[in-house]
C-alpha cells in the first residue's frame, strides 16, 4: 500500500513538473522583449552573474554548460565593475536572476484560525544590454527555477544562433 501511494505521488510530481515546463516554454515563446533583437549578431562573451543561492548558482552553471554553446563567465556580480569586465564590446550582455522573496505569514484557515505559510521564492530571468543599461527580462515569475532558466537560456542560444554571422 505505502509502495502503491509512493508511486501515485512519484507520477503526479513528474506530471506537475512536465506540465509546468511546457507551460513556461509556451509563455516564454511569447515574450517578445525578453532577448535583444541583436544577441549573437557579434561575437561577445556574456557574463553570467551569481546568485546567493548554492542551488541556483549550481543549477545555472550547468544549464550554461548544457544548452549554451557561445562564450559566457559565470561570475559574482561584484566583479562586474572591476578593471577585467570593464569592456562594454567584448562584455556587452550580462545574464542575470531576479527573485522575489515572499516571507512566511500567518493566514486565517477555514474554522481553524490560523494557519503558517512557509516563505517562498519566485524566479525570473533576463539579459542586461551593458554598453546601453537596458533590460531585457521575462515579464513573469515562477517557483520552479529550474525549469524557467533551461527554458530561457534554450532560448537565448537558438536567437543567439539565428542571429551569427
Amino acid at each position: 500500500m505505502r509502495k502503491t501511494i509512493l508511486a501515485v505521488l512519484v507520477l503526479l510530481s513528474a506530471n506537475f513538473y512536465t506540465v509546468n515546463l511546457f507551460a513556461q516554454g509556451k509563455l516564454l515563446a511569447k515574450e517578445g522583449q525578453a532577448i535583444p533583437d541583436s544577441f549573437g549578431k557579434k561575437t561577445t562573451t556574456m557574463l553570467v552573474f551569481n546568485t546567493g543561492n548554492f542551488q541556483v548558482n549550481n543549477c545555472l552553471e550547468k544549464t550554461f554548460e548544457k544548452y549554451y554553446t557561445g562564450k559566457y563567465e559565470i561570475i559574482d556580480e561584484m566583479q562586474e565593475g572591476s578593471k577585467r569586465y570593464s569592456d562594454t564590446v567584448k562584455y556587452k550582455y550580462a545574464f542575470i536572476t531576479y527573485v522575489d522573496d515572499q516571507p512566511g505569514k500567518w493566514v486565517r484557515g477555514q474554522g481553524t484560525g490560523f494557519q503558517r505559510q512557509g516563505p517562498s521564492s519566485n524566479y525570473s530571468y533576463g539579459v542586461l544590454d551593458r554598453a546601453t543599461s537596458k533590460e531585457y527580462r521575462i515579464s513573469f515569475f515562477g517557483g520552479a527555477y529550474k525549469g524557467l532558466m533551461e527554458a530561457y537560456v534554450k532560448k537565448l542560444e537558438q536567437e543567439r544562433k539565428k542571429n551569427e554571422q
